[in-house]
Parts: structure tokens; C-alpha cells; sequence
């Protein structure tokens, strides 16, 4: 190669490097400033929240704690706002880029062209909007038949979850102020699609593992439904505390002590009447005015709360409610805040983001099988039945299914291995004392306190 050559390659493969060590060199010098701005963003937060890596009393460090809370809410909330403005401009101002088309695919000579997508596959991110990644890529917590995700790979496709974040303003009204006022409750409708199965509900939880920046799938920040029985307990004493109630049964205090004291005074005539009134038309006013709910809002929790062992009929749907304390998530001024406006604290908490996954197991009710008729005949014809002779049963009855019924009573319990349902025929070896008429009865392998009647066998005429 000419010396004048590689003189020119050397220039240009220097200048080359010069620019990209420039751009690179820019870039560096964009992140260092971006991250001194971070920096001195965080400095003025905890400025602003006078916050101390000295402090030591506890009550100042949760007060410090709550400051960079909200600062944090609001930043989130800007971005959010400005994420919805520009998208929203660029719909009204700007049109869409077309899509490029893709180069097409090379063939190999002689490779047979690519076939169609498998009948019944589904995209990964089905129910995601396009720019996200789907929130939950696996089976649930416990690797059962489960409902996170698009029902792909370890999902089960034949159980679908639908849930919605209840107002907590509405789930106080549907189950009592202190339900609403202290629960993350989420509505979930469980669809089971099998049309030979029921499926057996064992949890439901909600992975926020999306909200706490963490990887989505890991479980590491995990709630499950508080149960129906344990629920109970907090509108049963709001029926004694809440500001309605309280408010009656100090009016029925007072009445009654007005009323007992009446005598005992000099204006016996006024204080009487007035206690009267006080007692009666007063006390039933306030009632109907201000009525107790809480009978129906503890028939409504029972019908709809999270129960464990729920079954969810074949091809049926159940909708339960599933209850998530909000101390367990949320401090004191973030659960003041979810109450006083939903909208605007989801704005930098989106509870809606959260995973909610069922685990549970498909059952089916097992048939007790019956017995109607057993009938011996030894395994070469014209031999004599007795003990250690080669025989073969046939059972008539109902229910008889292969590998789980088994015939119990000759020796060793045998299972049916083929039948049609009704008769079936296994081969036995006639147990020592065995004697004509020998009685036997049907078992059920998966639950063996399912039995049938105890019939008597009979032999076949050779």
C-alpha cells in the first residue's frame, strides 16, 4: 500500500476517534450536569424538610419523613401533568410518524418459508398499552393455575381477573366509614372459563412491586386480602364508635337521665314534658334522619367479601371484594390524602398499576361410586374358586372410574383400570380363608371415605 495511502487512512481513522471522543465527551459532560441539578434538588428538599442525619427523636424524623414524602408526591404529580399535557398537544398538533417498514426476512435456498403463528398464542403484553411492558410476566406467588398476566406459559388461559380500585369515598358507602376510611379495597371478578372444573380460590393478593420501583413478578412488595371473618370485627365496633352512633347514644344517655332526675327537681313540670319530648319525637327525628346502615353494609361485606376456599363455578364468574390495610402501605398524611382526593394522590401513587393475582387449583366433585351386582369366575375355565386361585371380578354399578374406583374386600385392594361407567372387570387372586359369597365394596382412590354398599359375590356357572 502507497505510504501516501496509509497516511490518509491514519488522518481519517483519527479524526473518527476526535469526534467520537467529543460526542462522548458532550454527553458526560450533559449527565455530570444533569446529575449536579438532581443533586441540588435533593440538597433543597431536605433543606426544606430540615432534614438531619443527627436527628435522633422520632417524632421529628417521621415529620421529616412525611416532608420528603409529599415533596416526592408532587414531583411525581408535575411529571405526570406534564406527560398528559404534551401528549395531549402532540395528538391535537403533531401527526403520527408513520411506521417504517421492516426489511423483509432472507430465506435460505431450500428452507422451507416460515409457517403461520400456533393457533391459540398470544402476544406477551396482551391487555398492556404498546409503550408498556406487561406488569407481571409469570404465574403467581405460589406457581399454582394462576391469573396474572395474559394466561400464557404458567398462567392457566382458562381463568381470567378483571379488578377495579374502588373510590374510597364509594367503598365507604357500599361497607361502612371505617372500612372505606382505613382500606385499599379492590373489586375482583374471577372468571373461570372450564367447562369440567371448578376452580378453588386459595388467595388473593396485589403485588405493588411496580410502585416501589422494583422489578415487576418479584413479590417483594406483597399484600394479600384480609378474610371476611377477621374483617367483621371493624364495622361491628364502628357501630358503637362512629360519629352517627356515638352521637345516639349519648342523646339516649342524656334522655334517660333527664327523664330519671325529672322528679327530683323544683320544675318537675317543665323538665318532665321536656324529657318527654326529648325521649320521643326528638331521639326518633335524629333516627330518621340520620339512619344506621350497618346492618346492610354487614350483609353486603359478607356477600362480597374475600373468603377463604371460594369456589368460582364452571364457566361462571365470582366478583369479591379484597381489603388491603392502607397503615400497611401508606403513612397517617398519604392516607389523609387518598380520602380527601383520590385523583390527585394517584397521580403520584397509582394503586391502579398494581398486580392483583388469584392462586387457586381446579376441583371437580368426585361421584360416590355404588355397587350393584360382583360376580367371580376363575382365570381357567373349570377350575374350582378357593384360596389362591386366579380370578376375575365383574362389577356392575354407576360411577366406576378408571384408576380411581377400587374393589376392596378380596385381599389386596385392586384399582379398575378400563370401564365403561357402569360394569368393569379386574383380575384378583382369591385371598387365604376365602369362602363362596364372599362380600366386597367400592372405594374411591382420591378420597377413601367414599364408598359404596357391601354386596356379596356370586360365582359364574362353568
Amino acid at each position: 500500500m502507497s505510504p501516501w495511502i496509509r497516511l490518509a487512512v491514519f488522518v481519517a481513522i483519527s479524526l473518527m476517534s476526535c469526534r467520537s471522543i467529543g460526542a462522548t465527551g458532550a454527553a458526560d459532560q450533559d449527565n455530570a450536569a444533569n446529575r449536579a441539578k438532581a443533586d441540588a434538588a435533593i440538597q433543597k428538599v431536605l433543606a426544606d424538610c430540615q432534614v438531619s442525619d443527627t436527628e435522633t427523636d422520632p417524632k421529628k424524623v417521621n415529620k421529616q419523613a412525611d416532608c420528603v414524602a409529599r415533596a416526592v408526591a408532587a414531583q411525581r404529580k408535575r411529571m405526570a401533568a406534564e406527560g398528559r399535557l404534551r401528549s395531549t398537544f402532540n395528538q391535537l398538533y403533531i401527526a403520527p410518524a408513520p411506521a417504517p417498514t421492516p426489511p423483509p426476512t432472507p430465506v435460505r435456498l431450500g428452507a422451507a418459508p416460515p409457517g403461520p403463528a400456533p393457533e391459540g398464542s398470544a402476544p406477551s403484553n396482551v391487555g398492556a398499552s404498546a409503550s408498556q411492558a406487561p406488569s407481571n410476566v409469570g404465574a403467581s406467588a405460589s406457581q399454582t393455575p394462576s391469573t396474572c398476566g395474559p394466561g400464557t406459559g404458567a398462567n392457566n388461559p382458562l381463568i381470567r381477573v378483571h379488578r377495579l380500585l374502588m373510590a374510597p369515598k364509594d367503598a365507604s358507602d357500599d361497607f361502612g366509614y371505617r372500612l372505606g376510611r382505613r382500606y385499599i379495597i379492590y373489586q375482583v371478578t374471577i372468571s373461570n372459563d372450564n367447562k369440567d372444573y371448578q376452580y378453588l380460590i386459595h388467595d388473593v393478593s396485589v403485588d405493588l412491586s411496580t410502585l416501589f420501583h422494583a422489578e415487576p413478578g418479584t413479590y417483594l412488595y406483597t399484600a394479600s386480602s384480609q378474610d371476611l371473618t377477621l374483617l367483621r370485627g371493624v364495622p361491628e365496633k364502628g357501630q358503637d364508635l362512629d360519629r352517627r352512633n356515638l352521637i345516639l347514644h349519648v342523646l339516649q344517655g342524656v334522655g334517660s337521665v333527664a327523664g330519671a332526675v325529672s322528679g327530683l327537681t323544683s320544675f318537675t313540670d317543665v323538665l318532665s314534658s321536656s324529657a318527654a319530648v326529648f325521649n320521643g319525637p326528638f331521639l326518633q327525628s335524629y333516627v330518621g334522619i340520620a339512619p344506621d346502615h350497618t346492618a346492610t353494609q354487614l350483609n353486603r361485606l359478607s356477600d362480597s367479601a374475600y373468603i377463604t376456599n371460594t369456589l368460582v363455578e364452571k364457566q361462571r364468574a365470582r366478583t369479591i371484594a379484597m381489603f388491603v390495610p392502607e397503615a400497611t402501605v401508606l403513612s397517617k398524611a398519604d392516607q389523609k390524602a387518598y380520602w380527601k382526593d383520590p385523583q390527585a394522590f394517584l397521580q403520584g401513587f397509582d394503586l391502579n398499576q398494581a398486580d392483583v393475582c388469584v392462586d387457586g387449583a381446579f376441583v371437580t366433585t368426585v361421584a360416590p361410586p355404588t355397587l350393584t351386582a360382583a360376580k367371580l369366575a376363575p382365570k381357567v375355565p373349570g377350575t374350582k374358586l378357593a384360596a389362591g386361585v386366579p380370578a376375575t371380578l365383574t362389577v356392575q354399578g354407576s360411577n366406576l372410574a378408571a384408576g380411581d374406583t377400587q374393589v376392596v374386600g378380596l385381599g389386596t385392594t385392586v384399582a379398575v383400570i378400563t370401564t365403561n361407567g357402569t360394569s368393569a372387570s379386574v383380575d384378583v387372586t382369591l385371598p387365604p380363608g376365602y369362602t363362596a359369597g364372599m362380600p366386597v365394596h367400592l372405594a374411591s382412590a382420591a378420597n377413601p371415605s367414599v364408598t359404596s354398599a357391601t354386596v356379596a359375590t356370586t360365582e359364574a356357572a362353568q
